[in-house]
């Protein structure tokens, strides 16, 4: 299955160049190699700052992870160095265009080089991604266990590649929200994933470990090349711990038959140890929302817990230790339970919230607490969507509170990364609110993401709390801040029921082009087509059941912000015995092909939750008691198709 003999430079040169092209991805125009101050600024001919480091991230090694966290971090255009120069702002420019995450999410929007051997064939093992389809087309379903996890959970997906995929190689991670057991898997993975290339059983079992506990936010994966670790937290009894695993290949393992791992002694065993095989590290605490966030560059994982602590987990994937930094765990506010947290390398600060709508602001080297709001509203569920790029900040309020702006409705609060206190945000309306009906993440679309000018939107889907069918929200932003001005893209998504919407994911497939380009106003989407996914209860579209015990994954083309329409019909999803609830998790989504006879071919992939309430420990509160929710229903990992481009 690995892919042990490394690279030759020579043997990607051919490769990178696809480049010449790929350059003006997301940068919108040139930027030149890394230079020292007193060096010549002059522009080169390609982007050799991205081409180095793809290049160097291919000779590495290097895997491509996608996870939860990769929707809340990103990065819009850093512009070129020159600009970082006369801005006075180049190191922070370096510490952008180098930092993993950056490079990641570049190589997952253009599709990247292809990696070839030196007599210019794919490596073995390597198959085209799945033919494109007209519709969303699940391609399949698998059942996992009777378990619950929360509604903004994501799977992990590993891609040994951006452009070509590996039925060997290729795997997705879920958590299986039930109790570890003999019986009972705690976590799993899928490989031989693709419909179209792979033989054999599509998917089978990875692997599927008991380690003890129940697993129900997502997990993380190493970036090394074949994703040989799996993060993730478990809950036993009312206590979490970070468990970091090896995994290792295997045919006899299922859910129903997992392999039972004994937890390795000391951090110094684990990582002598021969996989499959794990540490954990107890939080002292139960966790109810909050998912791990890697730091790339510093081996070290940030997560929250449900008694107000926030923790940093240092030598995470790499370390001779495993263990809570010094100066850790930091209270926020005692008894709140915090949500997932995001590290912003550039300001060195982690941002998170709590159950009592408060964001807060941690310096990352320290443990200290930076800055606090106050209460934004009745929760804030999900973590923030951070600009790393530009220092922005964007808190999703279920209900905003009496005496802040929109009380009652669902508001998306923006703050500079620098803040410290409430101060004068900016605040946007997007729909009604209501306690228990939790808003969840929106996303930044193309135009955004390649504008000089940081100029775009930030597409939420709300009106959770309103009877009357969910809304697509357009938020619009320039210079990386809001305007205050929000257009309904699209309206009357589910029947006249509660959403419940899933965290919105946004994906621009290039198509036939090296990458997803504006137009010469960038204004549009000119080449490839940018696509929004989510889920909601009860769908009004064609390819879906509107009726109860339905839910619907619905995808649409936001290339032109002036013109956003479906793309498809949707997809139906069963959410049995239930009248009203979540109908799946966060979307996790495969990198476009570029070119070629398959070219934009592309997967989704998500869980199903299958009319369960949301996970966690007996005895506390886990989701709205709004949810009329099912019992024992099988939660489903699921692949299906992306829209034809």
């Amino acid at each position: 299955m690995n892919h042990s003999n490394p690279l030759s430079r020579l043997s990607i040169i051919a490769a990178l160049g696809m480049l010449v092209a790929f350059g003006n991805l997301m940068l919108g125009q040139e930027v030149p190699l890394q230079q020292t101050a007193s060096a010549s600024k002059s522009a080169p001919a390609l982007n050799e700052v991205l081409q180095n480091n793809i290049e160097d991230w291919i000779l590495q090694g290097r895997g491509i992870p996608d996870d939860w966290s990769h929707r809340h971090f990103v990065f819009s255009n850093p512009g070129t160095e020159d600009e970082a120069f006369a801005n006075g702002t180049h190191d922070r420019w370096l510490n952008i265009v180098n930092d993993p995450r950056f490079i990641l999410q570049q190589m997952k929007r253009g599709g990247g080089p292809k990696v070839l051997e030196a007599d210019g064939n794919p490596l073995e093992g390597k198959v085209p991604l799945s033919t494109r389809k007209s519709k969303i087309d699940r391609d399949w379903s698998k059942g996992i266990l009777t378990g619950t996890v929360q509604p903004n959970t994501y799977p992990a997906k590993f891609s040994f590649s951006t452009t070509t995929a590996s039925c060997s190689s290729d795997f997705v991670v879920y958590p299986t929200g039930t109790a570890g057991t003999s019986t009972t898997a705690s976590i799993i993975a899928l490989y031989n994933l693709y419909a179209t290339g792979c033989s054999g059983t599509v998917p089978s079992i990875h692997w599927a470990y008991n380690t003890g506990g129940t697993v129900t936010t997502s997990p993380i994966l190493s970036y090394d090349s074949t994703g040989s670790q799996v993060a993730f937290i478990q809950v036993t009894g009312t206590t979490a711990s970070l468990v970091i695993l090896k995994w290792a290949a295997s045919t006899t393992e299922s859910a129903t038959a997992p392999d039972t791992l004994t937890v390795q002694g000391s951090a110094s065993l684990y990582r002598s140890c021969a996989a499959p095989c794990f540490y954990s590290v107890s939080l002292g605490a139960d966790d109810t929302f909050s998912s791990p966030f890697y730091d790339y560059g510093g081996d070290a994982l940030y997560v929250g817990d449900d008694s107000g602590r926030l923790h940093k987990i240092s030598g995470v994937f790499n370390g001779t230790t495993i263990a809570e930094a010094s100066g850790w765990p930091v209270t926020l506010t005692s008894g709140n339970k915090v949500s997932s947290p995001i590290y912003d390398p550039a300001s060195g600060y982690v941002f998170e919230g709590d159950s009592e709508g408060i964001l807060y602001s941690v310096t990352a080297s320290t443990g200290t607490v930076h800055g606090n709001t106050g209460s934004l509203g009745d929760i804030i569920i999900d973590a923030p969507l951070v600009d790393g790029s530009v220092g922005s900040v964007n808190a999703f309020v279920t209900t905003s509170a009496s005496g802040k702006p929109y009380a009652g409705g669902n508001v998306v609060v923006q703050f500079s990364t620098a803040f410290t206190a409430y101060g004068s945000p900016g605040t946007v309306y997007v729909g009604t609110g209501g306690s228990g009906y939790y808003l969840y993440e929106g996303s930044f679309d193309n135009v955004y993401y390649q504008s000089t000018s940081h100029t775009g939107n930030l597409y939420v889907v709300g009106n959770t709390g309103a009877t009357t069918g969910a809304s697509l929200y357009q938020v619009v932003i320039s210079g990386g801040f809001f305007t205050g001005t929000v257009n309904t893209a699209a309206s009357g998504l589910n029947s006249n029921e509660h959403p419940w919407p899933s965290p919105a994911t946004e994906f621009c497939n290039p198509g036939t082009n090296s990458g997803c380009d504006l137009n010469s106003g960038q204004t549009a989407t000119s080449t490839g087509t940018d696509y929004l996914f989510f889920s909601v209860n009860r769908g009004a579209k064609t390819g879906c059941t509107n009726s109860a015990g339905d839910g619907c994954i619905l995808s649409y083309n936001i290339s032109n912000p002036t013109a956003v329409v479906i793309s498809g019909s949707g997809l139906n999803v069963v959410t049995p015995a239930t009248n009203g609830c979540w109908a799946t998790g966060g979307i996790v989504i495969d990198n476009g092909v570029p070119s070629g006879t398959l070219a934009g071919a592309s997967q989704i992939y998500f869980i199903g939750l299958a009319g369960n309430s949301a996970g966690g420990t007996t005895g506390t509160t886990k989701t709205s008691s709004n949810c009329t929710t099912g019992t024992g229903n099988t939660i489903l990992a699921t692949q299906a198709s992306q829209s034809s481009p």
